[in-house]
């Protein structure tokens, strides 16, 4: 699939999931999600800075949201915190297929490359091809993708 068609598979996805959403925190939390998807460092940095406004929340999904915008602005402490307390609301004992990508994020920022791959991994496709656009899967593939390029690089 080409960028273009990724994109516009994405739009797609976040205006439907817009139309459904019932609050402003829902539709702070999509936009937010949306920015983490895209692949300039511009759009991710914005949705960083609205992830910040979520951070009055306690919303399990939203507090997962954060902890992944946390992580990708090297907030490790801050993203393990909100993840923790996110799995403890959903009595998780341990991270769920969404959970590991962020806890793989995590991974990344200290450096510990086999460990992120590891947790990556263990993300699961949805069932439905329709959410795989906006999901934590897409993003965990994205982050081994680009692993992948950065090992190559540095073996040249």
């Amino acid at each position: 699939m080409s960028r273009k068609e990724v994109t516009t598979e994405r739009s797609g996805a976040l205006e439907s999931a817009r139309a459904a959403a019932k609050s402003d925190e829902e539709k702070l939390n999509l936009e937010v999600e949306c920015a983490l998807h895209c692949q300039g460092a511009g759009a991710r940095r914005r949705g960083c800075g609205e992830g910040v406004q979520l951070s009055q929340n306690n919303n399990a999904g939203i507090l997962h949201t954060l902890g992944c915008v946390y992580a990708e602005i090297g907030k490790t402490k801050e993203a393990r915190e909100v993840l923790v307390q996110a799995m403890h609301q959903l009595n998780l004992e341990e991270p769920d297929p969404n959970y590991w990508y962020a806890f793989g994020r995590l991974a990344e920022q200290y450096g510990e490359n086999e460990v992120a791959a590891a947790d990556y991994n263990r993300v699961k496709k949805p069932g439905n091809p329709a959410l795989l656009a906006g999901s934590s899967y897409r993003l965990a593939q994205n982050r081994l993708a680009a692993m992948r390029a950065g090992e190559a690089r540095a073996s040249r």
